[in-house]
């Protein structure tokens, strides 16, 4: 798992198993400058956790 973030903007874990809530949260997120991540289960989100 080898995500690329531009480390110049504060990082968000998005986590939530509904796709529809993800990208949501993410265009807010992205639109408000924030740099995001996200996983559709606490596993992946766990290892993207300890990865960033």
């Amino acid at each position: 798992m080898s995500t690329r973030v531009d480390v110049s903007l504060p990082l968000v874990l998005v986590a939530h198993h509904a796709r529809d809530t993800v990208e949501l949260l993410k265009a807010l997120l992205e639109r408000e400058g924030f740099a995001t991540l996200w996983a559709y289960n606490g596993r992946s989100a766990l290892q993207y956790a300890r990865q960033h």
